[in-house]
């Protein structure tokens, strides 16, 4: 779950999903066309709770259950840049993009992500899948339903239009060999198959080795490095045709811990506030400071000027002390 410091204020919300990647390629956020694309298709109304729904296309996180989220567009754009990006560089080593794209999506939660990275392999490679690792049995659910209603939905828009190409995106998605939703545990998964492209949506002392086995040769792997801490770093790790592995380092984030299923369970059996709910909650305030510092100064702000700061420093002690105990 990533705080974005790239959140519109200010700006009037958007009205539909269209509108709301217009604002996301204005504000410099979705460079990617085919990124684009995809998330102009893919509603993420469907994706969010009914009591939510009026919400659905403001740049920001929404409850969905389970004391989950589902992330702010501007972090999904991201995400679908990243995996645009992937892609491209695949799709540029074999100009006929014949290949089975497979994508994993750990931390799933709405499945709004999963389900975007699905239409991203099948518009770019011509044929994919992408899977959706997620611990709650509850949003799993959820989001089997979610994506079959934004297929539906869109099946039914490209009918109207006479959209051929959005037309076999939902048959895609429609189809279980393309978009699959798993109850599981990151660091101990179930049986999946190996995948060209892992999303991890968890913070990670190092790259968990349960995720390393999944990751094909000449596959990419993007997760936040530094659990726990304010230091981390949205990070690519690559493993090229021979089996080595390489970093790249991006962008600082605050992500939640990436924890074992079993702890998450104990910790919201306890009643009360889970931990899941209290990392949530401080997410959102860090987030709100952040597009605050952004609104004033234009940009994303640094570590050392969080750490300096005395609001901020507290939410990020708050948020270090949460991990921890997770």
């Amino acid at each position: 779950m990533l705080v974005s410091a790239s959140m519109g204020h200010g700006a009037a919300p958007a009205s539909s999903q269209q509108e709301l990647v217009r604002s996301l390629q204005a504000r410099q956020l979705l460079p990617s066309q085919l990124a684009a694309d995809v998330m102009a298709s893919l509603d993420r109304a469907a994706f969010v709770p009914a009591e939510c729904r009026d919400a659905a296309y403001e740049d920001r996180p929404l409850p969905i259950g389970a004391g989950a989220v589902i992330s702010a567009p501007s972090a999904h754009a991201r995400a679908l840049d990243l995996a645009a990006e992937y892609v491209t560089q695949r799709c540029d080593d074999d100009p006929e993009c014949a290949f089975h794209l497979r994508m994993l999506d750990v931390g799933s939660g709405s499945g709004y992500l999963t389900a975007a990275l699905a239409l991203l392999a099948n518009a770019a490679a011509g044929s994919g899948e992408a899977v959706g690792l997620e611990g709650s049995a509850e949003l799993v659910q959820a989001s089997r339903g979610a994506a079959r209603a934004a297929a539906l939905q869109m099946a039914s828009t490209a009918a109207f239009r006479g959209d051929l190409v959005r037309g076999e995106w939902a048959q895609r998605l429609l189809e279980a060999r393309s978009l699959r939703y798993v109850v599981g545990d990151a660091l101990a998964p179930p049986p999946l198959p190996t995948a060209d492209f892992i999303l991890c949506g968890g913070a990670a002392e190092a790259p968990p080795p349960s995720l390393l086995a999944l990751l094909r040769p000449g596959g990419r792997l993007v997760l936040p490095i530094g659990a726990g801490s304010a230091a981390q770093t949205l990070t690519l790790v690559d493993r090229d045709a021979g089996g080595a592995l390489s970093t790249t380092a991006l962008e600082s984030v605050v992500y939640a811990p990436l924890v074992p299923v079993a702890d998450a369970l104990d910790a919201e059996a306890a009643g009360g506030e889970t931990a899941a709910e209290r990392l949530a909650r401080v997410q959102r305030e860090l987030q709100r400071w952040q597009a605050a510092f952004k609104e004033a100064h234009g940009r994303r702000p640094s570590r050392a000027e969080m750490e300096e700061d005395a609001e901020a420093s507290a939410l990020l002690t708050h948020f270090r002390a949460l991990g921890r105990r997770r």
